[in-house]
């Protein structure tokens, strides 16, 4: 409720309690406080309307559909236990680099190597 009154009438409300902050406003103000103050004549929500707000609520936040997997398809996974960067740690890098350098190459570009 307060959150509706703030986005309709924030610059009346600043005028009538100067300093107040939109965070001390929705958290004091009631419904009826509200409705006393400005009036009811407001037009309240519909049942379309809030239908639509709780389906909005459903939906992430990022915009993407929520993603359903089925437990058989998370059992069928298998892990074999093998580390897939195994040998290419930055250590082996700097070592194959100077190995390069030591051997009297020039323009060494060492690529990074594919994990898989």
């Amino acid at each position: 409720m307060t959150k509706t009154a703030w986005t309709l009438k924030a610059g009346q409300i600043k005028k009538d309690q100067p300093g107040v902050s939109r965070e001390q406003f929705i958290y004091n103000l009631r419904r009826a406080s509200f409705e006393k103050d400005w009036g009811s004549s407001y037009q309240h929500p519909g049942f379309e309307s809030r239908m639509l707000a709780f389906v909005v609520r459903l939906m992430p936040k990022d915009g993407s559909p929520k993603t359903s997997i089925p437990y058989s398809d998370i059992a069928a996974l298998a892990f074999t236990g093998r580390d897939m960067a195994a040998g290419k740690s930055w250590e082996n890098w700097v070592r194959k680099y100077w190995e390069k350098k030591a051997a009297g190459e020039q323009n060494i570009a060492l690529q990074p190597e594919e994990l898989e």
